[in-house]
């Protein structure tokens, strides 16, 4: 009995949840080329394939090269592909922070292909998300507060980021890693990930 329970509990350091998703931060824009392809033709195949392993956890942070200025306590921003720019931002921080991550990672591949507010708005209600909340958000102090947090997040990076995407792996920003992530996003969180290696990454 005494070798069984050590045994199981051998089995459980080795392959139990104490081993932490891989934790994949991307700094994005959202009418930026690069990043719209990356979310197209990386993220959301490679969320799809690996979902329901748990062995990832993505968080997605829409404000890349933008600035942000204080005027009379409200925030201010400034986008590198101006104003339409700032306001899809501040829409996919909204959607981000008010739902889980699978709504919001198809809801962000559905704006990919359709980078208009209108999109948003037909992208919001296939994916089963309510419009009126997120855009209350997107004219609230609230989602205001929302995209400052997320420029604060962004801006603190070392290194700061010189494109977009960016992309951190485990709180720690590679070269290499990044330039994996561009070509083969799957391969490197399945290269990362510390525990039992599952069949979708074979």
């Amino acid at each position: 009995m005494r070798f069984l329970i050590a045994l199981i509990f051998v089995l459980t350091v080795a392959y139990g949840d104490e081993v932490k998703p891989v934790n994949v931060d991307i700094f994005y824009e959202t009418l930026c080329g690069d990043s719209i392809r990356f979310i197209k033709e990386q993220l959301f195949p490679t969320y799809n394939a690996l979902r329901k392993t748990g062995i990832v956890k993505f968080n997605l942070y829409p404000y890349g090269k933008a600035n942000q200025t204080n005027i009379k306590g409200m925030w201010y921003f400034t986008c590198q592909h101006h104003e339409k720019e700032c306001e899809l931002n501040l829409v996919e921080a909204c959607a981000s922070y008010i739902y889980p991550q699978l709504k919001f990672i198809n809801f962000a591949n559905c704006v990919a292909f359709d980078k208009t507010m209108a999109g948003a708005f037909k992208c919001a209600k296939k994916h089963g998300m309510t419009w009126n909340l997120i855009n209350h958000c997107r004219f609230s102090k609230w989602g205001n507060e929302i995209q400052h947090t997320i420029g604060l997040i962004t801006e603190d990076l070392k290194p700061k980021l010189t494109n977009v995407p960016w992309i951190v792996v485990n709180d720690r920003f590679d070269l290499v890693k990044q330039k994996l992530a561009l070509k083969d996003l799957k391969t490197l969180i399945c290269n990362s990930y510390e525990g039992v290696r599952h069949e979708e990454c074979q």
